[in-house]
């Protein structure tokens, strides 16, 4: 395959491809936005290449960036027409059709297109979680990777970082996806005002600390699109990029001053967030690397006012709620799910920073194994690292338990499911009231012994020493670490 696809996307590529050769000629994919939809695309026009394809966008900036970076010069060798939703030529003409964010095409207008169809094989694209069966009612959910929270969307770090910290240095109105034209065209990712100037703001999230070059200069591109709109009123707008990764000084200020753009990128966050606990807590959760030796950079441009500091609550005060609540909670089945929620609030508040996923009730794809709670473990700390390091994982999944008494050794089998290494997940907590019995830490040496699959117990007292840990000031992963340590210690040959 020329395109190459990795985890997600090879895994929908799959589906794809088998749901076509059992049969299936309409054909819903949800896939959230970010995750590579575009290398899909390419590697399906590939696959399809003695067809005829269409493929609809729903703007006509990723129609240009699809022509100029995913086809380049394919587009009449394999028959590919790319156009938007409101250019959409003869369906008869083709015999393969390919929607990118089916959610965002009109409501009668979809209809239209899907009453169009005859007998060809129609990919849709969905960002969305769930679908409208009235409109979609001869398609087929072949794959999904919105029915769990694992995927970090662009949307999450606009709503609970962006927005926030634009709210905080002065701007109001503040909109996502503002549509300015009948052709979606053009819709940036947040529009808002400030001392009656409007700023257009263009917003990636990559996982690496260093941006790529080729991609920075695509997403300025795509920004510079976006000045059509202050066409009559230029001195009444500005435009940004707000970037999470590092730039390099010189290739930055190149770009903006060719460009006539500022560009925030995460010298620039951390500087407008550094005064407020909450905006760095947000921006640490959401980038992938250590902010521990980033030096802080001014912005190029002035937003005038400095951050407006949230009044929080006291990190005392949320520590002593969440003790509360554990000591509070009774024990047995009527309360599993009131621990597992508490259980929840404290992984958040104990290593919130040091996962980029915390997904809740996790269920696998299979339907087999539902964990309570998955984490995608970030590395950047030394036990997490140390962890990924020596026990080839990425994931870890903490289970809860509210019995009252000791866990069993059958537990400890029934965890050990929920790991395998080809998922690199390698790792389990079991959180309980009491922890393991003698049979079940005897299980759990057998199970690293035989699989190098680690099991650790977590008790309610444990909880509350990295709760009092945490709120003093202290690493709560230091305890973990010992706790570890200490299990690792006492296994004999």
């Amino acid at each position: 395959m020329k395109n190459k696809l990795y985890g997600l996307q090879k895994d929908a590529y799959d589906s794809i491809l088998n749901a076509i050769k059992n049969g299936e000629k309409r054909i819903i994919i949800q896939f959230a936005t970010g995750l590579g939809k575009n290398k899909i695309i390419s590697a399906l026009s590939d696959y399809f290449n003695d067809n005829r394809v269409l493929i609809l966008y729903d703007k006509a900036t990723e129609v240009e960036q699809c022509k100029e970076i995913v086809f380049r010069d394919n587009l009449i060798k394999n028959k590919i027409g790319v156009t938007t939703y409101e250019s959409v030529p003869k369906i008869h003409d083709f015999d393969i059709i390919i929607a990118n964010n089916i959610d965002y095409y009109k409501g009668k207008s979809k209809t239209n297109l899907i009453r169009s169809i005859d007998n060809q094989i129609c990919i849709f694209f969905s960002n969305f979680s769930s679908f409208d069966n009235n409109v979609y009612n001869e398609f087929k959910l072949i794959y999904s990777t919105n029915n769990n929270d694992t995927i970090l969307t662009e949307l999450s770090v606009i709503k609970n970082l962006y927005i926030p910290l634009l709210e905080k240095t002065g701007f109001s109105d503040i909109e996502i996806d503002k549509i300015y034209n009948t052709d979606f065209s053009i819709r940036p990712d947040i529009t808002a005002k400030k001392d009656e100037v409007t700023y257009i703001f263009e917003t990636k999230q990559y996982r690496s600390h260093f941006g790529n070059i080729k991609l920075v200069e695509n997403a300025t591109k795509q920004i510079n699109r976006y000045k059509k709109i202050s066409d009559k009123y230029k001195d009444n707008y500005k435009f940004g990029l707000i970037l999470l990764c590092d730039l390099n000084d010189d290739f930055k200020q190149t770009l903006e001053e060719e460009n006539e753009i500022f560009i925030l990128d995460i010298k620039n966050l951390l500087s407008l967030c550094e005064n407020d606990s909450f905006l760095i807590s947000q921006l640490q959760k959401y980038v992938y690397y250590s902010l521990d030796n980033i030096e802080k950079a001014k912005l190029s441009i002035d937003f005038s006012d400095s951050i407006k500091i949230t009044k929080e609550i006291s990190d005392n005060s949320i520590a002593t709620g969440l003790i509360d609540k554990i000591k509070n909670c009774k024990t047995g089945n009527n309360y599993s799910k009131q621990y597992e929620n508490i259980c929840y609030d404290v992984i958040n508040y104990l290593f919130d920073n040091d996962f980029s996923q915390i997904s809740k009730q996790y269920t696998t794809k299979d339907k087999m194994f539902r964990m309570d709670i998955l984490c995608s473990i970030k590395g950047i700390k030394e036990f997490w690292y140390f962890l990924m390091h020596f026990y080839h994982t990425k994931f870890v999944v903490f289970e809860s338990k509210n019995y009252s008494d000791k866990i069993e050794q059958n537990l400890i089998y029934v965890t050990e499911k929920y790991l395998f290494d080809s998922a690199l997940r390698n790792v389990a907590f079991i959180i309980s009231r009491k922890g393991f019995d003698n049979n079940a830490i005897k299980a759990a040496i057998g199970v690293l012994r035989e699989h190098n699959k680690l099991i650790i117990d977590i008790t309610d007292t444990d909880l509350i020493n990295m709760i009092n840990d945490k709120s003093e000031g202290k690493e709560p992963t230091d305890y973990l670490f010992n706790k570890v340590e200490m299990f690792l210690m006492g296994i004999s040959k």
